[in-house]
């Protein structure tokens, strides 16, 4: 976990161990989140614009929710025994425990978990978080078929949120509402 704490992240103690969620060391709440686009044929953009957002040429860090523990257990339903095939094809073994380092050479692997974790999103098919090698943000793949990303500071917030309006992936208009809830 020394890689998070180099970039000022780390696990939220609220929660228990095995479902981790990450956080931002400082007292800083800035985050967004975006749901899927409703076509699965524009999943594609979505996941190349947060990519790009997140940081143009790499390189990202991947890390399950689930304590960088990278199995599907081999009687798990054929959804989960799919995504572990994509993990395999993306070069991931099976039972790895850590954080996965991709650079820009490696962004049709990065894409295959990404949108594996999307489409086949499940309770146990574990969320995947992407951090770029800087540290600005922290996306999070959801089953609830969102990306969530929190961020290092308001600006970085804003940067992110214009370069996803850009690709045309609108922040949707009731997400402001979310902190009141």
């Amino acid at each position: 976990m020394a890689w998070l704490a180099e970039r000022g992240i780390a696990l939220d103690p609220r929660y228990p161990q095995g479902w981790e969620h990450l956080v931002y060391q400082s007292a800083v709440d800035e985050w967004a989140e975006w749901d899927l686009p409703p076509a699965p044929s524009d999943l594609t953009g979505f996941i190349t614009a947060a990519l790009r957002a997140a940081s143009p040429d790499g390189p990202y860090w991947v890390y399950p929710r689930t304590r960088g523990v990278w199995r599907i257990d081999a009687d798990a339903p054929p959804a989960a025994r799919a995504v572990a095939g994509i993990r395999r094809a993306a070069g991931v073994p099976d039972g790895f425990v850590g954080a996965l380092g991709l650079d820009a050479g490696e962004l049709a692997q990065l894409w295959m978990l990404l949108a594996a974790a999307f489409v086949f999103s499940d309770p146990r098919i574990q969320d995947l978080y992407v951090v770029p090698d800087d540290g600005s943000c922290v996306l999070m793949t959801c089953q609830h078929d969102e990306l969530h990303v929190q961020f290092r500071d308001p600006a970085r917030r804003e940067a992110f949120t214009s370069a996803m309006a850009a690709s045309g992936f609108e922040l949707p208009s009731d997400a402001e509402d979310v902190d009141a809830e």
